[in-house]
């Protein structure tokens, strides 16, 4: 299913749903993973420093079995920090991720499961009471999906429960205890569906926005390469042409320009024999047999009609008439019949004129008309040739260079 419309019906879903259609919930959870993951390492960071400040409590609240906790708490925090240095090596997009973004919560209500000596009686209930803290950081701080910190809620009552039958809390205490911990349990929980309901709820707002954005883009490349490329030949049009030229004729002085302008044949006496469909498909394969002679870089645009033009960017040392052999010579290899053209063997052939950008061209316009005179003067010598401005040499229909 294509994604705008698995995105428009996520949209719709009722408000308590919150995983996603699978494909957009691997597009959502690829999206968020290097955020998420450090989102763990900064909150998984913050926690071991404050669980290890909370040994001064373990001291004043705990003073007959400080080591003994002391010793317990020291392993969650080696635990947790092995969690954030494979939080560190793991894929970011790695499955277990939000499992291990609460596997220290889950280790650290291990000290309380121990037992504390008779003096330190008085201190029990207040040093549970605490626990519930970690319920709160674990929920909304660590923030997991609701699946994860449901499970870490279920473990933390539990625990907390079974700390209360150990340490053998009196009743009002040991209930004041676990109130806390279902209420900050329920509290966090809700609070944690709302995040990420609202988290999911963005992102979605957020993926349609660049969705059509991108196909905004996207419908704006085409019409700028519709607007830039004739529709029958597949080459640029004249519109693209003078963009090209307006861009590289100032640079002319750095960079040699070669612009010549290709004009078919007795073109009309074609159409007039074989009907226009049979002469756009002539100037099809013209266009095609020209492009076949450039590289990436040259321009070849149709200027209209019957007219091409080529914007060419010849090397230093590079024959210039030998380019204008090549493109004759490629138009004459179509053999596509043209009763009309007598002088050269009744096919379809090309006259070329060109002109190299020099000084003396200080416009767009005036190095076209230097090329199109120039085309003008191989039409009037016999056409199927090409004459260069700047060699001032005629290439006649029966040459061919070695």
């Amino acid at each position: 299913m294509p994604l705008d419309i698995t995105l428009a019906k996520a949209l719709e879903r009722p408000f308590w749903a919150l995983r996603f259609e699978p494909e957009l919930e691997r597009h959502y959870q690829h999206d968020i993973a290097w955020a998420r993951r450090r989102h763990l390492r900064i909150s998984l960071t913050v926690a071991i420093l404050v669980y290890a400040g909370f040994s001064t409590w373990d001291w004043v609240l705990l003073t007959d079995t400080f080591w003994a906790v002391t010793l317990h708490s020291v392993l969650v925090v080696l635990g947790g920090s092995a969690v954030l240095l494979a939080l560190s090596l793991m894929p970011a997009q790695h499955p277990l991720r939000e499992w291990l973004g609460i596997l220290p919560s889950v280790l650290a209500y291990g000290p309380p499961l121990l037992q504390i000596d008779a003096s330190d009686a008085a201190h029990r209930a207040l040093w549970l009471a605490i626990l519930p803290l970690l319920i709160l950081y674990t929920n909304s701080c660590i923030a997991p999906p609701l699946r994860q910190a449901a499970v870490h809620s279920a473990i933390a009552v539990l625990a907390i429960g079974l700390a209360v039958q150990i340490h053998a809390l009196p009743a009002l205490e040991a209930s004041l205890v676990l109130t806390l911990a279902v209420a900050t349990t329920l509290f966090t929980l809700l609070a944690n569906f709302w995040m990420e309901q609202a988290q999911r709820r963005d992102y979605l707002l957020v993926l349609r926005d660049r969705l059509r954005n991108e196909e905004l883009a996207a419908t704006n490349r085409i019409l700028e390469q519709q607007s830039a490329t004739d529709p029958l030949t597949g080459v640029a049009n004249r519109r693209a042409l003078m963009q090209v030229l307006a861009t590289a004729l100032p640079r002319r002085h750095a960079q040699p320009l070669l612009l010549l302008m290709i004009d078919v044949d007795h073109f009309k006496a074609f159409n007039d024999r074989y009907g226009h469909p049979a002469g756009d498909r002539c100037l099809k394969r013209v266009a095609a047999a020209l492009a076949g002679e450039l590289r990436n870089g040259d321009c070849l645009a149709r200027y209209g009609g019957e007219e091409f033009a080529i914007l060419y960017t010849p090397a230093h040392e590079e024959d210039q008439c030998r380019i204008v052999q090549h493109l004759l010579d490629a138009v004459r290899q179509l053999e596509i019949p043209n009763p009309g053209n007598i002088g050269a063997g009744r096919r379809v052939t090309v006259s070329i004129g060109g002109a190299c950008a020099g000084p003396h061209h200080t416009s767009i316009e005036a190095l076209i008309e230097a090329a199109d005179r120039q085309l003008y003067w191989a039409k009037q010598a016999g056409r199927d040739q090409g004459r260069l401005e700047c060699c001032q040499e005629e290439l006649a229909a029966a040459e061919r260079l070695p």
